[in-house]
């Protein structure tokens, strides 16, 4: 058998560092013979401790997930497509609905992972209505301010929705509403 390397290391942290960087398979191995035969150190214990809590964390999408988010993008493709599928003017089409549709987009995915009540959720549907009806009626004169004005303000009221549908039904939380301020961060960001 072996002297083990992380005995040698002890003394220096920045050693078993660099022992986990080069192979941290190898470095699992040898903690776990390095705490059977000294339980009480105090530094392997660190690591012990350091490793386990990394390993629960899975940053994988569940095939659940990705069943329900392939649907709503197909659907989401679709309705980006209307311009093409059918004779409509795209420069008609794209002020009114392009942002629509990516914000109810998004809000279908919220309302899929189960985190809104059916109240909510109707009243997500009216309120998505509300926004997506005076759209489909609005005349296509760009001179009048406030047709302009309806169109620059529905992805507003349709991101007051998602913040809506992204809280569920803690949306008088505090802390529900900063995660998505900071969801909203992070999109921008990235």
């Amino acid at each position: 058998m072996s002297k083990n390397p992380l005995y040698d290391a002890l003394a220096d942290p920045g050693q078993l560092e660099k022992l986990y960087e080069l192979d941290p398979k190898l470095f699992r191995s040898n903690l776990t013979e390095a705490l059977e035969s000294n339980p009480d150190v105090a530094l392997l214990n660190f690591w012990k401790v350091r490793l386990e809590h990394g390993s629960g964390i899975d940053n994988r999408v569940s095939i659940k997930e990705l069943l329900n988010l392939l649907p709503i993008c197909a659907v989401a493709f679709l309705a980006l497509r209307i311009p093409v599928l059918m004779s409509i003017q795209p420069e008609w089409y794209f002020p009114r609905f392009g942002p629509l549709v990516v914000f109810i987009s998004l809000i279908f995915y919220f309302l899929r992972k189960g985190r809104a009540s059916k109240k909510i959720a109707f009243g997500l549907s009216a309120g998505g209505l509300s926004v997506f009806l005076p759209m489909l009626f609005l005349p296509s004169d760009y001179e009048s301010s406030s047709i302009l004005m309806a169109i620059i303000h529905a992805p507003l009221v349709m991101w007051v929705l998602l913040g809506l549908s992204f809280t569920g039904d803690n949306w008088r939380s505090d802390g529900a509403r900063l995660n998505f301020i900071r969801a909203n961060g992070e999109v921008f960001i990235y």
